[in-house]
């Protein structure tokens, strides 16, 4: 049993670190650019954003914390039960005068502590699959290898002239497009932060 409930644990912690960089990612894109959505009437879109990652999140964590509170429970059910087996088949035997009340009394005591000690573990095995389902997302991440390969023979860049100028720039997630055919030209000393949040909040809300 707990072998099955193990794994359960460690991939429900795994889905709701998932969902949970969900709903932290939405809240990083709309905090921050608060005045972009303001700017472009998007409160309605973005919260209702927020209760989709939100629901996500409340669902995960909902079917995972009915798995927690059935595990330990029915843990502490079984050695209570063990016990009263161990009271009732103790109790025969002094009955039939084949062991004393002071070795039954002993053995009660060496089991008592040994259920507890197993009682302790059950709970520490929902601790360890949080902790190893947290380890796992950070070996992947780290592990993540890059679609966009290194160059055997790097180019070398000289006589750089301090501007930028770039042509149909074009920017994905996944399969969504964010910001398709931008022109941008930047010349030495220009501060064009403010002008490129908003032509990509543009693009965005454009799509």
């Amino acid at each position: 049993m707990i072998h099955a409930v193990r794994d359960r644990l460690r991939t429900g912690f795994e889905k709701i670190d998932r969902v949970w960089g969900d709903v932290t990612s939405v809240l990083a894109d709309t905090i921050p650019g608060i005045r972009v959505v303001k700017a472009f009437a998007q409160e309605r879109r973005e919260a209702q954003r927020f209760r989709e990652a939100n629901q996500a999140n409340l669902v995960v964590n909902d079917k995972l914390n009915k798995t927690r509170s059935l595990f330990s429970p029915t843990v502490s059910l079984l050695t209570d039960v063990g016990l009263l087996v161990v009271w009732a088949f103790g109790i025969w035997l002094v009955s039939r005068s084949e062991i004393t009340v002071g070795v039954l009394t002993a053995f009660i005591a060496y089991i008592g502590r040994f259920y507890t000690r197993l009682d302790s573990m059950s709970r520490i095995v929902s601790v360890t699959q949080k902790a190893a389902a947290g380890a796992k997302r950070i070996f992947d991440i780290l592990d993540h290898v890059s679609n966009v390969p290194e160059p055997a023979q790097p180019v070398k860049i000289a006589g750089l002239r301090g501007a930028i100028d770039m042509r149909g720039l074009g920017f994905r997630y996944g399969n969504r497009s964010v910001i398709r055919g931008l022109d941008l030209a930047i010349r030495p000393g220009e501060m064009i932060g403010r002008w490129a949040t908003a032509a990509r909040a543009r693009a965005r809300w454009s799509t």
